[in-house]
């Protein structure tokens, strides 16, 4: 046996603070069978309640309703057969649009990587190989050089390169040769 609820909404404003409160509870289509691990889910989760405003104004954004429902239920901690229950679909299929939403985000950063480094200068190259920690002093080195200084402390600059790049920073070493860029405030970013 399955039951289904659907998203629901308040809104509440007060006249004399003319504020409006969002209330949403999430509910899930499920069977009885995973009724006590589901059940757990049902509370009001302040991050979603957010997400879920944001998503609400991104009408024409990059992700379709379905790929960004099946990106908040990843989020929860859902496998993919539990939001394939939950959505009435095969497993299959939420691999699919799991794999092509992650393909749009993918594609979205880029742009916006290409669109920060149109007011910035290509610093240097840090090649492959590098010592992480030998990454910041080839920076300063080089920002140095065209007299811009950076606004990252040695840490800072880092966990930047680190958030902005995982997929070259294996360890404490370089694992693919990268692109720094720099604008006139002494931002960097990370090609």
């Amino acid at each position: 046996m399955k039951f289904r609820a659907r998203c629901t909404n308040f809104y509440s404003s007060d006249s004399l603070d003319k504020r409006c409160l969002q209330i949403s509870f999430f509910h899930y289509e499920f069977n009885l069978k995973t009724l006590p691990t589901i059940c757990t889910w049902n509370k009001v989760n302040e991050k979603c309640l957010r997400l879920d405003r944001i998503f609400n104004t991104m009408k024409d954004g990059l992700l379709t309703e379905r790929q960004m429902e099946v990106l908040r239920y990843r989020k929860q901690g859902l496998t993919q057969q539990q939001i394939a229950d939950i959505i009435s679909t095969s497993k299959a299929n939420v691999c699919t649009i799991e794999k092509s939403a992650m393909e749009n985000i993918r594609r979205a950063k880029e742009t916006l990587d290409f669109l920060y480094t149109l007011d910035a200068t290509h610093l240097c190259t840090i090649p492959s190989g590098t010592d992480l920690f030998d990454v910041p002093s080839i920076i300063f080195g080089e920002a140095e050089k065209i007299n811009i200084k950076v606004m990252y402390d040695t840490i800072s600059l880092i966990n930047r390169l680190r958030e902005s790049r995982p997929q070259c920073c294996k360890a404490r070493c370089v694992c693919e040769d990268i692109i720094v860029y720099i604008t006139d405030q002494g931002d960097l970013y990370f090609g």
